[in-house]
């Protein structure tokens, strides 16, 4: 009888110099939706609060404005890592449009922080450790669509904090955010 074993990803680690700490880079993306292309979407990204396997709290200052579609990396330290959450410095700003049927659209998500879904644990070593790579994927297949938007020909939409729509975006970012 075989039993199923965790699924464990090994990071590459960076040396230490001066300010620079032992971890890995890992980019950050906007999760894609066929219906929409963006055109830009960056965050500024206070801090990683981090809990390891064994219930310790780390703290990793961010302090960067992340462009969520190049990606920029946000560096993280080595450990085994159990929980993770993005606490952000400002809203999530994302414009795009409908390729297909027109339309454009302009988010200003105020999110405060998302809760980042883990496939159960995260371990980031030094190498020869290291074999795979993991990303920040924010918002989940479909978080916005442009039927959601409404979007059409000459129409233009913009998600701010009055929007009816924007606490919806804003749970979907916060809560289906995922590190895989």
């Amino acid at each position: 009888m075989t039993t199923a074993a965790p699924l464990w990803l090994y990071l590459t680690a960076l040396p230490s110099f001066g300010s620079i700490f032992i971890g890995h880079p890992v980019p950050a993306l906007i999760e894609p939706h066929p219906s929409v292309r963006y055109l830009a979407a960056e965050v500024d990204v206070d801090r990683l609060e981090l809990v390891d396997c064994n219930g310790n709290h780390v703290t990793k200052p961010v302090s960067s404005r992340v462009d969520l579609l190049s990606p920029d990396n946000i560096h993280v330290p080595q450990g085994d890592w159990c929980t993770a959450t993005m606490v952000l410095g400002g809203p999530i700003e994302v414009s795009g449009d409908d390729p297909v049927n027109g339309g454009q659209f302009s988010l200003k998500i105020g999110v405060g922080a998302i809760f980042l879904d883990l496939p159960a644990m995260v371990s980031i070593y030094q190498p020869p450790q290291t074999t795979a790579a993991t990303t920040f994927k924010l918002g989940s297949p479909g978080w916005i669509t442009s039927a959601m938007l409404a979007l059409g020909p000459g129409k233009t939409v913009v998600v701010d904090a009055v929007h009816p729509l924007h606490d919806q975006l804003r749970d979907s970012l916060r809560f289906t955010s995922r590190w895989e």
